[in-house]
């Protein structure tokens, strides 16, 4: 994969394996905007550095990234 990677989709199950990334990497992650939702792995999540989001009590309630990948790697 590239220096950056940017996801937009639907998907219910992750579509991005963390370690198909390079260090360093970039990626934006933007389809999951429903907590049924998931494009990275629990790899990818704790792979990175900074995760950053537009409202935490969002991201909370609302980002299956966030909350299946940190629920799944407890």
């Amino acid at each position: 994969f590239g220096d950056i990677v940017i996801l937009a989709t639907a998907s219910r199950h992750p579509v991005l394996n963390g370690e198909w990334l390079r260090p360093g990497a970039h990626v934006n992650a933007i389809g999951s905007n429903s907590s049924t939702r998931r494009e990275i792995d629990e790899t990818t999540l704790h792979r990175a550095k900074i995760i950053a989001v537009d409202s935490l009590d969002q991201a909370r309630a609302e980002a299956g990234d966030l909350t299946q990948g940190f629920a799944a790697s407890h």
